[in-house]
């Protein structure tokens, strides 16, 4: 096996040393203790003999890779015709046959950012910065093993077509600024209402990754003290702090269902107490 990894080391893609299934990393820092260099690899293969091997994907190999899952009732060949049928074929590329009977597509990791994912189309995952992929000669104890459809040493690896990297990595949907919203009643308690609901809505949309989800929490949880007083209603509140986590990414990162959810967890919060209002 050793000469079939140094050979993928001499194209610069990282590897590192897995247990029998092919997934576990036999290295203490997993894939951030993949290498290219002969005297690791000689080491890590002579500490686990008998390794499977895994690359590290992403900007480490200069690769990313499409995962294509088989397994029981989801179909990820299924899906990828689908959408080529709609956007077109993709290009060759290196290519293996993974035991479960899908495969692992390698495409040059483009300078856009991309993040591993789950399922972003049924039976379709993809493995980037911070991820991995087994690669042959590996092979599972029920003697299934990956193999090569299309060698790194046969070929570059193709870039990924736009549509394709769209579809990982959708666009920021680019929407005007939501104007203040603004109550026909001249009360005082509208008035207060309205102010907080923008200053919320306005510090959720400026939020940046890493806390946007608990802030739009707080923020319905807030906005939703003002609805379990009467001062506004939960539709409107809804609108505003959907737009909001708009505005900061959210909705692209994490999926439209996920931030109503987080909005209809903070809003049923903050009903539950009522805000004290006096003016």
């Amino acid at each position: 096996m050793i000469p079939e990894i140094l050979k993928l080391a001499s194209l610069n893609l990282r590897v590192f040393p897995t247990g029998p299934d092919c997934k576990r990393p036999l290295t203490p820092d997993g894939c951030h203790g993949a290498t290219t260099d002969t005297a690791d690899i000689a080491r890590l293969w002579r500490e686990h003999p008998g390794a499977n091997v895994a690359v590290a994907t992403g900007a480490a190999s200069g690769v990313f890779v499409l995962d294509i899952d088989r397994k029981g009732c989801v179909d990820g060949e299924a899906t990828l015709a689908a959408l080529e049928a709609q956007q077109g074929a993709l290009p060759a590329t290196w290519s293996t046959a993974t035991p479960s009977g899908g495969r692992h597509l390698y495409f040059a990791q483009p300078e856009r950012r991309l993040r591993n994912r789950v399922g972003f189309a049924p039976g379709l995952d993809v493995r980037t910065d911070g991820g991995s992929v087994a690669v042959p000669p590996s092979r599972r104890p029920d003697g299934r093993a990956y193999r090569w459809l299309r060698a790194p040493w046969t070929c570059e690896p193709a870039p990924a077509p736009d549509w394709l990297l769209n579809w990982i990595d959708p666009p920021p949907v680019v929407r005007p600024p939501s104007p203040p919203i603004r109550f026909k009643s001249p009360d005082r308690a509208a008035r207060y209402a309205a102010a907080v609901v923008n200053a919320e809505c306005a510090d959720i949309a400026a939020t940046g990754p890493g806390g946007r989800n608990q802030r739009l929490f707080q923020g319905a949880a807030r906005i939703g003290e003002l609805v379990g007083a009467g001062l506004i209603t939960a539709d409107l509140a809804e609108i505003e702090l959907e737009a909001a986590a708009e505005a900061c990414g959210l909705v692209r990162d994490d999926g439209h269902h996920a931030v109503l959810a987080s909005i209809k967890s903070g809003m049923t919060r903050g009903a539950a107490n009522p805000r004290d209002v006096t003016l």
